[in-house]
């Protein structure tokens, strides 16, 4: 609870528009964290600018850096692109980059 983890994240673009979190509509790295149990913990949704533009083709590594809720518990870590104001990816192709059920342990 309270630490923070550090990802490393591979990415292909295989559309056929180019991402970048600079652009009119920015992509982002999103994650999603959310408590399994109601009232046990806050949900939150941290985002990471691309390092980068990513053109159709085109792959690209990173690290971004997540802090962990400050209360224990069980969450659900989902990580993917995000369409700021728009959509996440997962809401469009079904399934987002990674996810699981972390479990959040006091320090």
């Amino acid at each position: 609870a309270g630490s923070r983890t550090v990802f490393k994240i591979g990415l292909r673009n295989t559309g056929s528009w180019t991402w970048s979190s600079a652009a009119s509509l920015p992509v982002q790295i999103g994650a999603r964290i959310v408590p399994l149990v109601a009232g046990q913990g806050t949900a939150s949704e941290p985002r990471f600018l691309l390092p980068g533009k990513i053109a159709p083709g085109e792959s690209l590594e990173t690290e971004i850096v997540l802090d962990w809720p400050s209360v224990p518990g069980r969450y659900r870590l989902s990580l993917d692109l995000v369409i700021e104001d728009l959509a996440w990816f997962a809401d469009e192709v079904g399934a987002p980059l990674a996810s699981g059920e972390i479990e959040v342990r006091a320090p």
